[in-house]
Protein backbone atom coordinates (compact mmCIF):
# COMPACT_ATOMS: atom_id res chain seq x y z
CA UNK A 1 0.00 0.00 0.00
CA UNK A 2 1.36 3.35 -0.99
CA UNK A 3 1.45 6.08 1.67
CA UNK A 4 -0.71 9.11 0.99
CA UNK A 5 0.69 12.50 0.14
CA UNK A 6 2.23 14.51 2.99
CA UNK A 7 0.08 17.37 4.19
CA UNK A 8 1.21 20.67 2.80
CA UNK A 9 1.64 23.30 5.45
CA UNK A 10 2.50 26.92 5.01
CA UNK A 11 6.03 27.94 6.06
CA UNK A 12 4.55 29.68 9.10
CA UNK A 13 2.61 26.55 10.12
CA UNK A 14 5.70 24.35 9.62
CA UNK A 15 7.74 26.73 11.78
CA UNK A 16 5.05 26.72 14.49
CA UNK A 17 4.87 22.93 14.46
CA UNK A 18 8.65 22.65 14.53
CA UNK A 19 8.92 24.97 17.52
CA UNK A 20 6.09 23.17 19.34
CA UNK A 21 7.69 19.76 18.75
CA UNK A 22 11.13 20.93 19.83
CA UNK A 23 9.66 22.47 22.99
CA UNK A 24 7.88 19.20 23.75
CA UNK A 25 11.13 17.28 23.15
CA UNK A 26 13.10 19.71 25.32
CA UNK A 27 10.64 19.45 28.22
CA UNK A 28 10.65 15.67 28.09
CA UNK A 29 14.42 15.33 27.90
CA UNK A 30 15.14 18.16 30.33
CA UNK A 31 13.14 16.25 32.94
CA UNK A 32 15.34 13.20 32.36
CA UNK A 33 18.53 15.30 32.51
CA UNK A 34 17.39 17.02 35.72
CA UNK A 35 16.66 13.65 37.33
CA UNK A 36 20.17 12.42 36.43
CA UNK A 37 21.77 15.57 37.81
CA UNK A 38 19.84 15.10 41.07
CA UNK A 39 21.07 11.52 41.32
CA UNK A 40 24.68 12.58 40.84
CA UNK A 41 24.35 15.39 43.38
CA UNK A 42 22.86 13.01 45.94
CA UNK A 43 25.89 10.73 45.67
CA UNK A 44 28.31 13.51 46.55
CA UNK A 45 26.42 16.44 48.10
CA UNK A 46 29.47 18.10 49.72
CA UNK A 47 31.23 18.47 46.38
CA UNK A 48 28.22 20.02 44.66
CA UNK A 49 27.35 22.23 47.63
CA UNK A 50 30.88 23.65 47.48
CA UNK A 51 30.57 24.20 43.70
CA UNK A 52 27.20 25.92 44.13
CA UNK A 53 28.51 28.08 46.98
CA UNK A 54 31.56 29.15 44.98
CA UNK A 55 29.38 30.02 41.99
CA UNK A 56 26.99 32.05 44.15
CA UNK A 57 29.89 33.94 45.74
CA UNK A 58 31.43 34.65 42.35
CA UNK A 59 28.11 35.88 40.91
CA UNK A 60 26.69 37.53 44.05
CA UNK A 61 26.27 40.98 42.50
CA UNK A 62 24.54 39.79 39.36
CA UNK A 63 22.34 37.38 41.35
CA UNK A 64 21.28 40.15 43.69
CA UNK A 65 20.35 42.36 40.73
CA UNK A 66 18.55 39.47 39.01
CA UNK A 67 16.40 38.72 42.07
CA UNK A 68 15.70 42.42 42.63
CA UNK A 69 14.54 42.85 39.01
CA UNK A 70 12.53 39.62 39.13
CA UNK A 71 10.66 40.58 42.29
CA UNK A 72 10.01 44.14 41.11
CA UNK A 73 8.55 42.86 37.83
CA UNK A 74 6.47 40.24 39.66
CA UNK A 75 5.11 42.77 42.14
CA UNK A 76 4.37 45.18 39.28
CA UNK A 77 2.31 42.51 37.49
CA UNK A 78 0.34 41.78 40.66
CA UNK A 79 -0.17 45.50 41.30
CA UNK A 80 -1.49 46.04 37.76
CA UNK A 81 -3.90 43.12 38.13
CA UNK A 82 -5.19 44.44 41.47
CA UNK A 83 -5.72 47.97 40.14
CA UNK A 84 -7.44 46.59 37.04
CA UNK A 85 -9.82 44.57 39.22
CA UNK A 86 -10.64 47.20 41.84
CA UNK A 87 -10.45 50.24 39.54
CA UNK A 88 -11.15 49.08 36.00
CA UNK A 89 -9.31 50.49 33.00
CA UNK A 90 -8.69 53.87 34.60
CA UNK A 91 -8.17 53.39 38.37
CA UNK A 92 -8.68 56.46 40.53
CA UNK A 93 -8.79 57.30 44.22
CA UNK A 94 -12.40 56.83 45.34
CA UNK A 95 -12.08 59.84 47.65
CA UNK A 96 -10.35 62.61 45.67
CA UNK A 97 -10.19 61.19 42.14
CA UNK A 98 -6.37 61.12 41.87
CA UNK A 99 -5.43 59.05 38.82
CA UNK A 100 -1.60 58.86 38.79
CA UNK A 101 -0.78 55.21 39.40
CA UNK A 102 2.36 56.13 41.31
CA UNK A 103 0.18 57.76 43.99
CA UNK A 104 -2.43 55.01 44.27
CA UNK A 105 -2.60 52.23 46.81
CA UNK A 106 -5.10 49.73 48.21
CA UNK A 107 -7.01 50.53 51.38
CA UNK A 108 -8.68 48.17 53.83
CA UNK A 109 -12.23 49.54 54.05
CA UNK A 110 -12.71 48.23 57.59
CA UNK A 111 -9.53 49.88 58.88
CA UNK A 112 -7.84 46.61 59.84
CA UNK A 113 -4.70 47.04 57.73
CA UNK A 114 -2.19 46.62 60.56
CA UNK A 115 -3.70 43.34 61.72
CA UNK A 116 -3.93 42.10 58.16
CA UNK A 117 -0.25 42.88 57.50
CA UNK A 118 0.73 40.93 60.61
CA UNK A 119 -1.37 38.02 59.39
CA UNK A 120 -0.04 37.78 55.82
CA UNK A 121 3.38 39.37 56.23
CA UNK A 122 4.72 42.60 54.80
CA UNK A 123 5.57 42.88 51.13
CA UNK A 124 3.11 40.29 49.86
CA UNK A 125 -0.12 42.28 49.83
CA UNK A 126 -0.79 42.50 46.08
CA UNK A 127 0.08 38.84 45.49
CA UNK A 128 -2.16 37.90 48.43
CA UNK A 129 -5.07 39.77 46.84
CA UNK A 130 -4.55 37.98 43.52
CA UNK A 131 -4.14 34.53 45.09
CA UNK A 132 -7.31 35.04 47.15
CA UNK A 133 -9.37 36.06 44.09
CA UNK A 134 -9.66 39.76 44.94
CA UNK A 135 -11.76 39.60 48.12
CA UNK A 136 -14.22 42.30 49.14
CA UNK A 137 -13.24 44.89 51.73
CA UNK A 138 -10.63 46.77 49.69
CA UNK A 139 -10.68 49.93 47.60
CA UNK A 140 -8.28 52.22 45.77
CA UNK A 141 -7.16 55.38 47.54
CA UNK A 142 -4.28 57.75 46.89
CA UNK A 143 -1.48 57.71 49.46
CA UNK A 144 -2.63 61.00 51.02
CA UNK A 145 -6.21 59.84 51.53
CA UNK A 146 -5.06 56.41 52.76
CA UNK A 147 -2.62 57.94 55.24
CA UNK A 148 -5.21 60.39 56.54
CA UNK A 149 -7.85 57.65 56.91
CA UNK A 150 -5.41 55.45 58.82
CA UNK A 151 -3.95 58.20 60.98
CA UNK A 152 -6.95 60.45 61.62
CA UNK A 153 -9.90 58.24 60.77
CA UNK A 154 -11.16 60.66 58.12
CA UNK A 155 -9.97 62.25 54.91
CA UNK A 156 -9.82 66.06 54.53
CA UNK A 157 -11.61 65.69 51.19
CA UNK A 158 -14.66 64.39 53.06
CA UNK A 159 -14.78 67.20 55.62
CA UNK A 160 -17.14 70.00 54.64
CA UNK A 161 -15.61 73.40 55.14
CA UNK A 162 -17.53 75.82 57.35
Amino acid sequence: MKPGPKPKYSPEERRRRSVANSMKWNRKHQTIVNARICEVKKRNPEKYDAIDKAWREKNATSLKQYYKDYHQARESRFRQAVFAFYGGDNPRCVCCGEGHREFLTIDHTEGNGAEHRKEIGCGHFYSWLVKNNFPDGFRILCMNCNWSMGRRGYCPHQVKEV
